[in-house]
C-alpha cells in the first residue's frame, strides 16, 4: 500500500479514481463520458460536459452529439459530485 498523504491514479473505463490520503477511492469523470447520476425524477444517464470542483456539467447524450456534430457548447445543467452514481 501507498503511505498516507500519497496520491495513485488508476485508470478504468473512463473514470479515473484517486487515492485519498483516507484511502477512499473517489471517481474523477472524465468528459464525454456518459454517467448515471440521482435525479429528482430517479436515476438518469448524462454526458459528461465539464466537471468543476464539486459540480459536474452534464447533458443528455443526444445534445451532446448534436453540438459536437454543429461545432458548438451543448446546452447543460449541473449537479453535485455526489449524485453522480457511475
Amino acid at each position: 500500500g501507498l503511505p498516507l498523504g500519497v496520491s495513485c491514479q488508476v485508470r478504468a473505463g473512463g473514470f479515473v479514481f484517486s487515492s485519498t490520503k483516507e484511502g477512499s477511492m473517489k471517481p474523477q469523470i472524465a468528459k464525454g463520458k456518459e454517467v448515471n447520476l440521482r435525479s429528482s425524477q430517479g436515476e438518469i444517464r448524462r454526458t459528461v460536459v465539464d466537471v468543476l470542483e464539486n459540480v459536474v456539467l452534464v447533458c443528455k447524450p443526444e445534445e451532446y452529439e448534436q453540438a459536437k456534430n454543429e461545432q458548438r457548447q451543448p446546452v447543460f445543467i449541473g449537479f453535485p459530485l455526489d449524485d453522480v452514481i457511475t
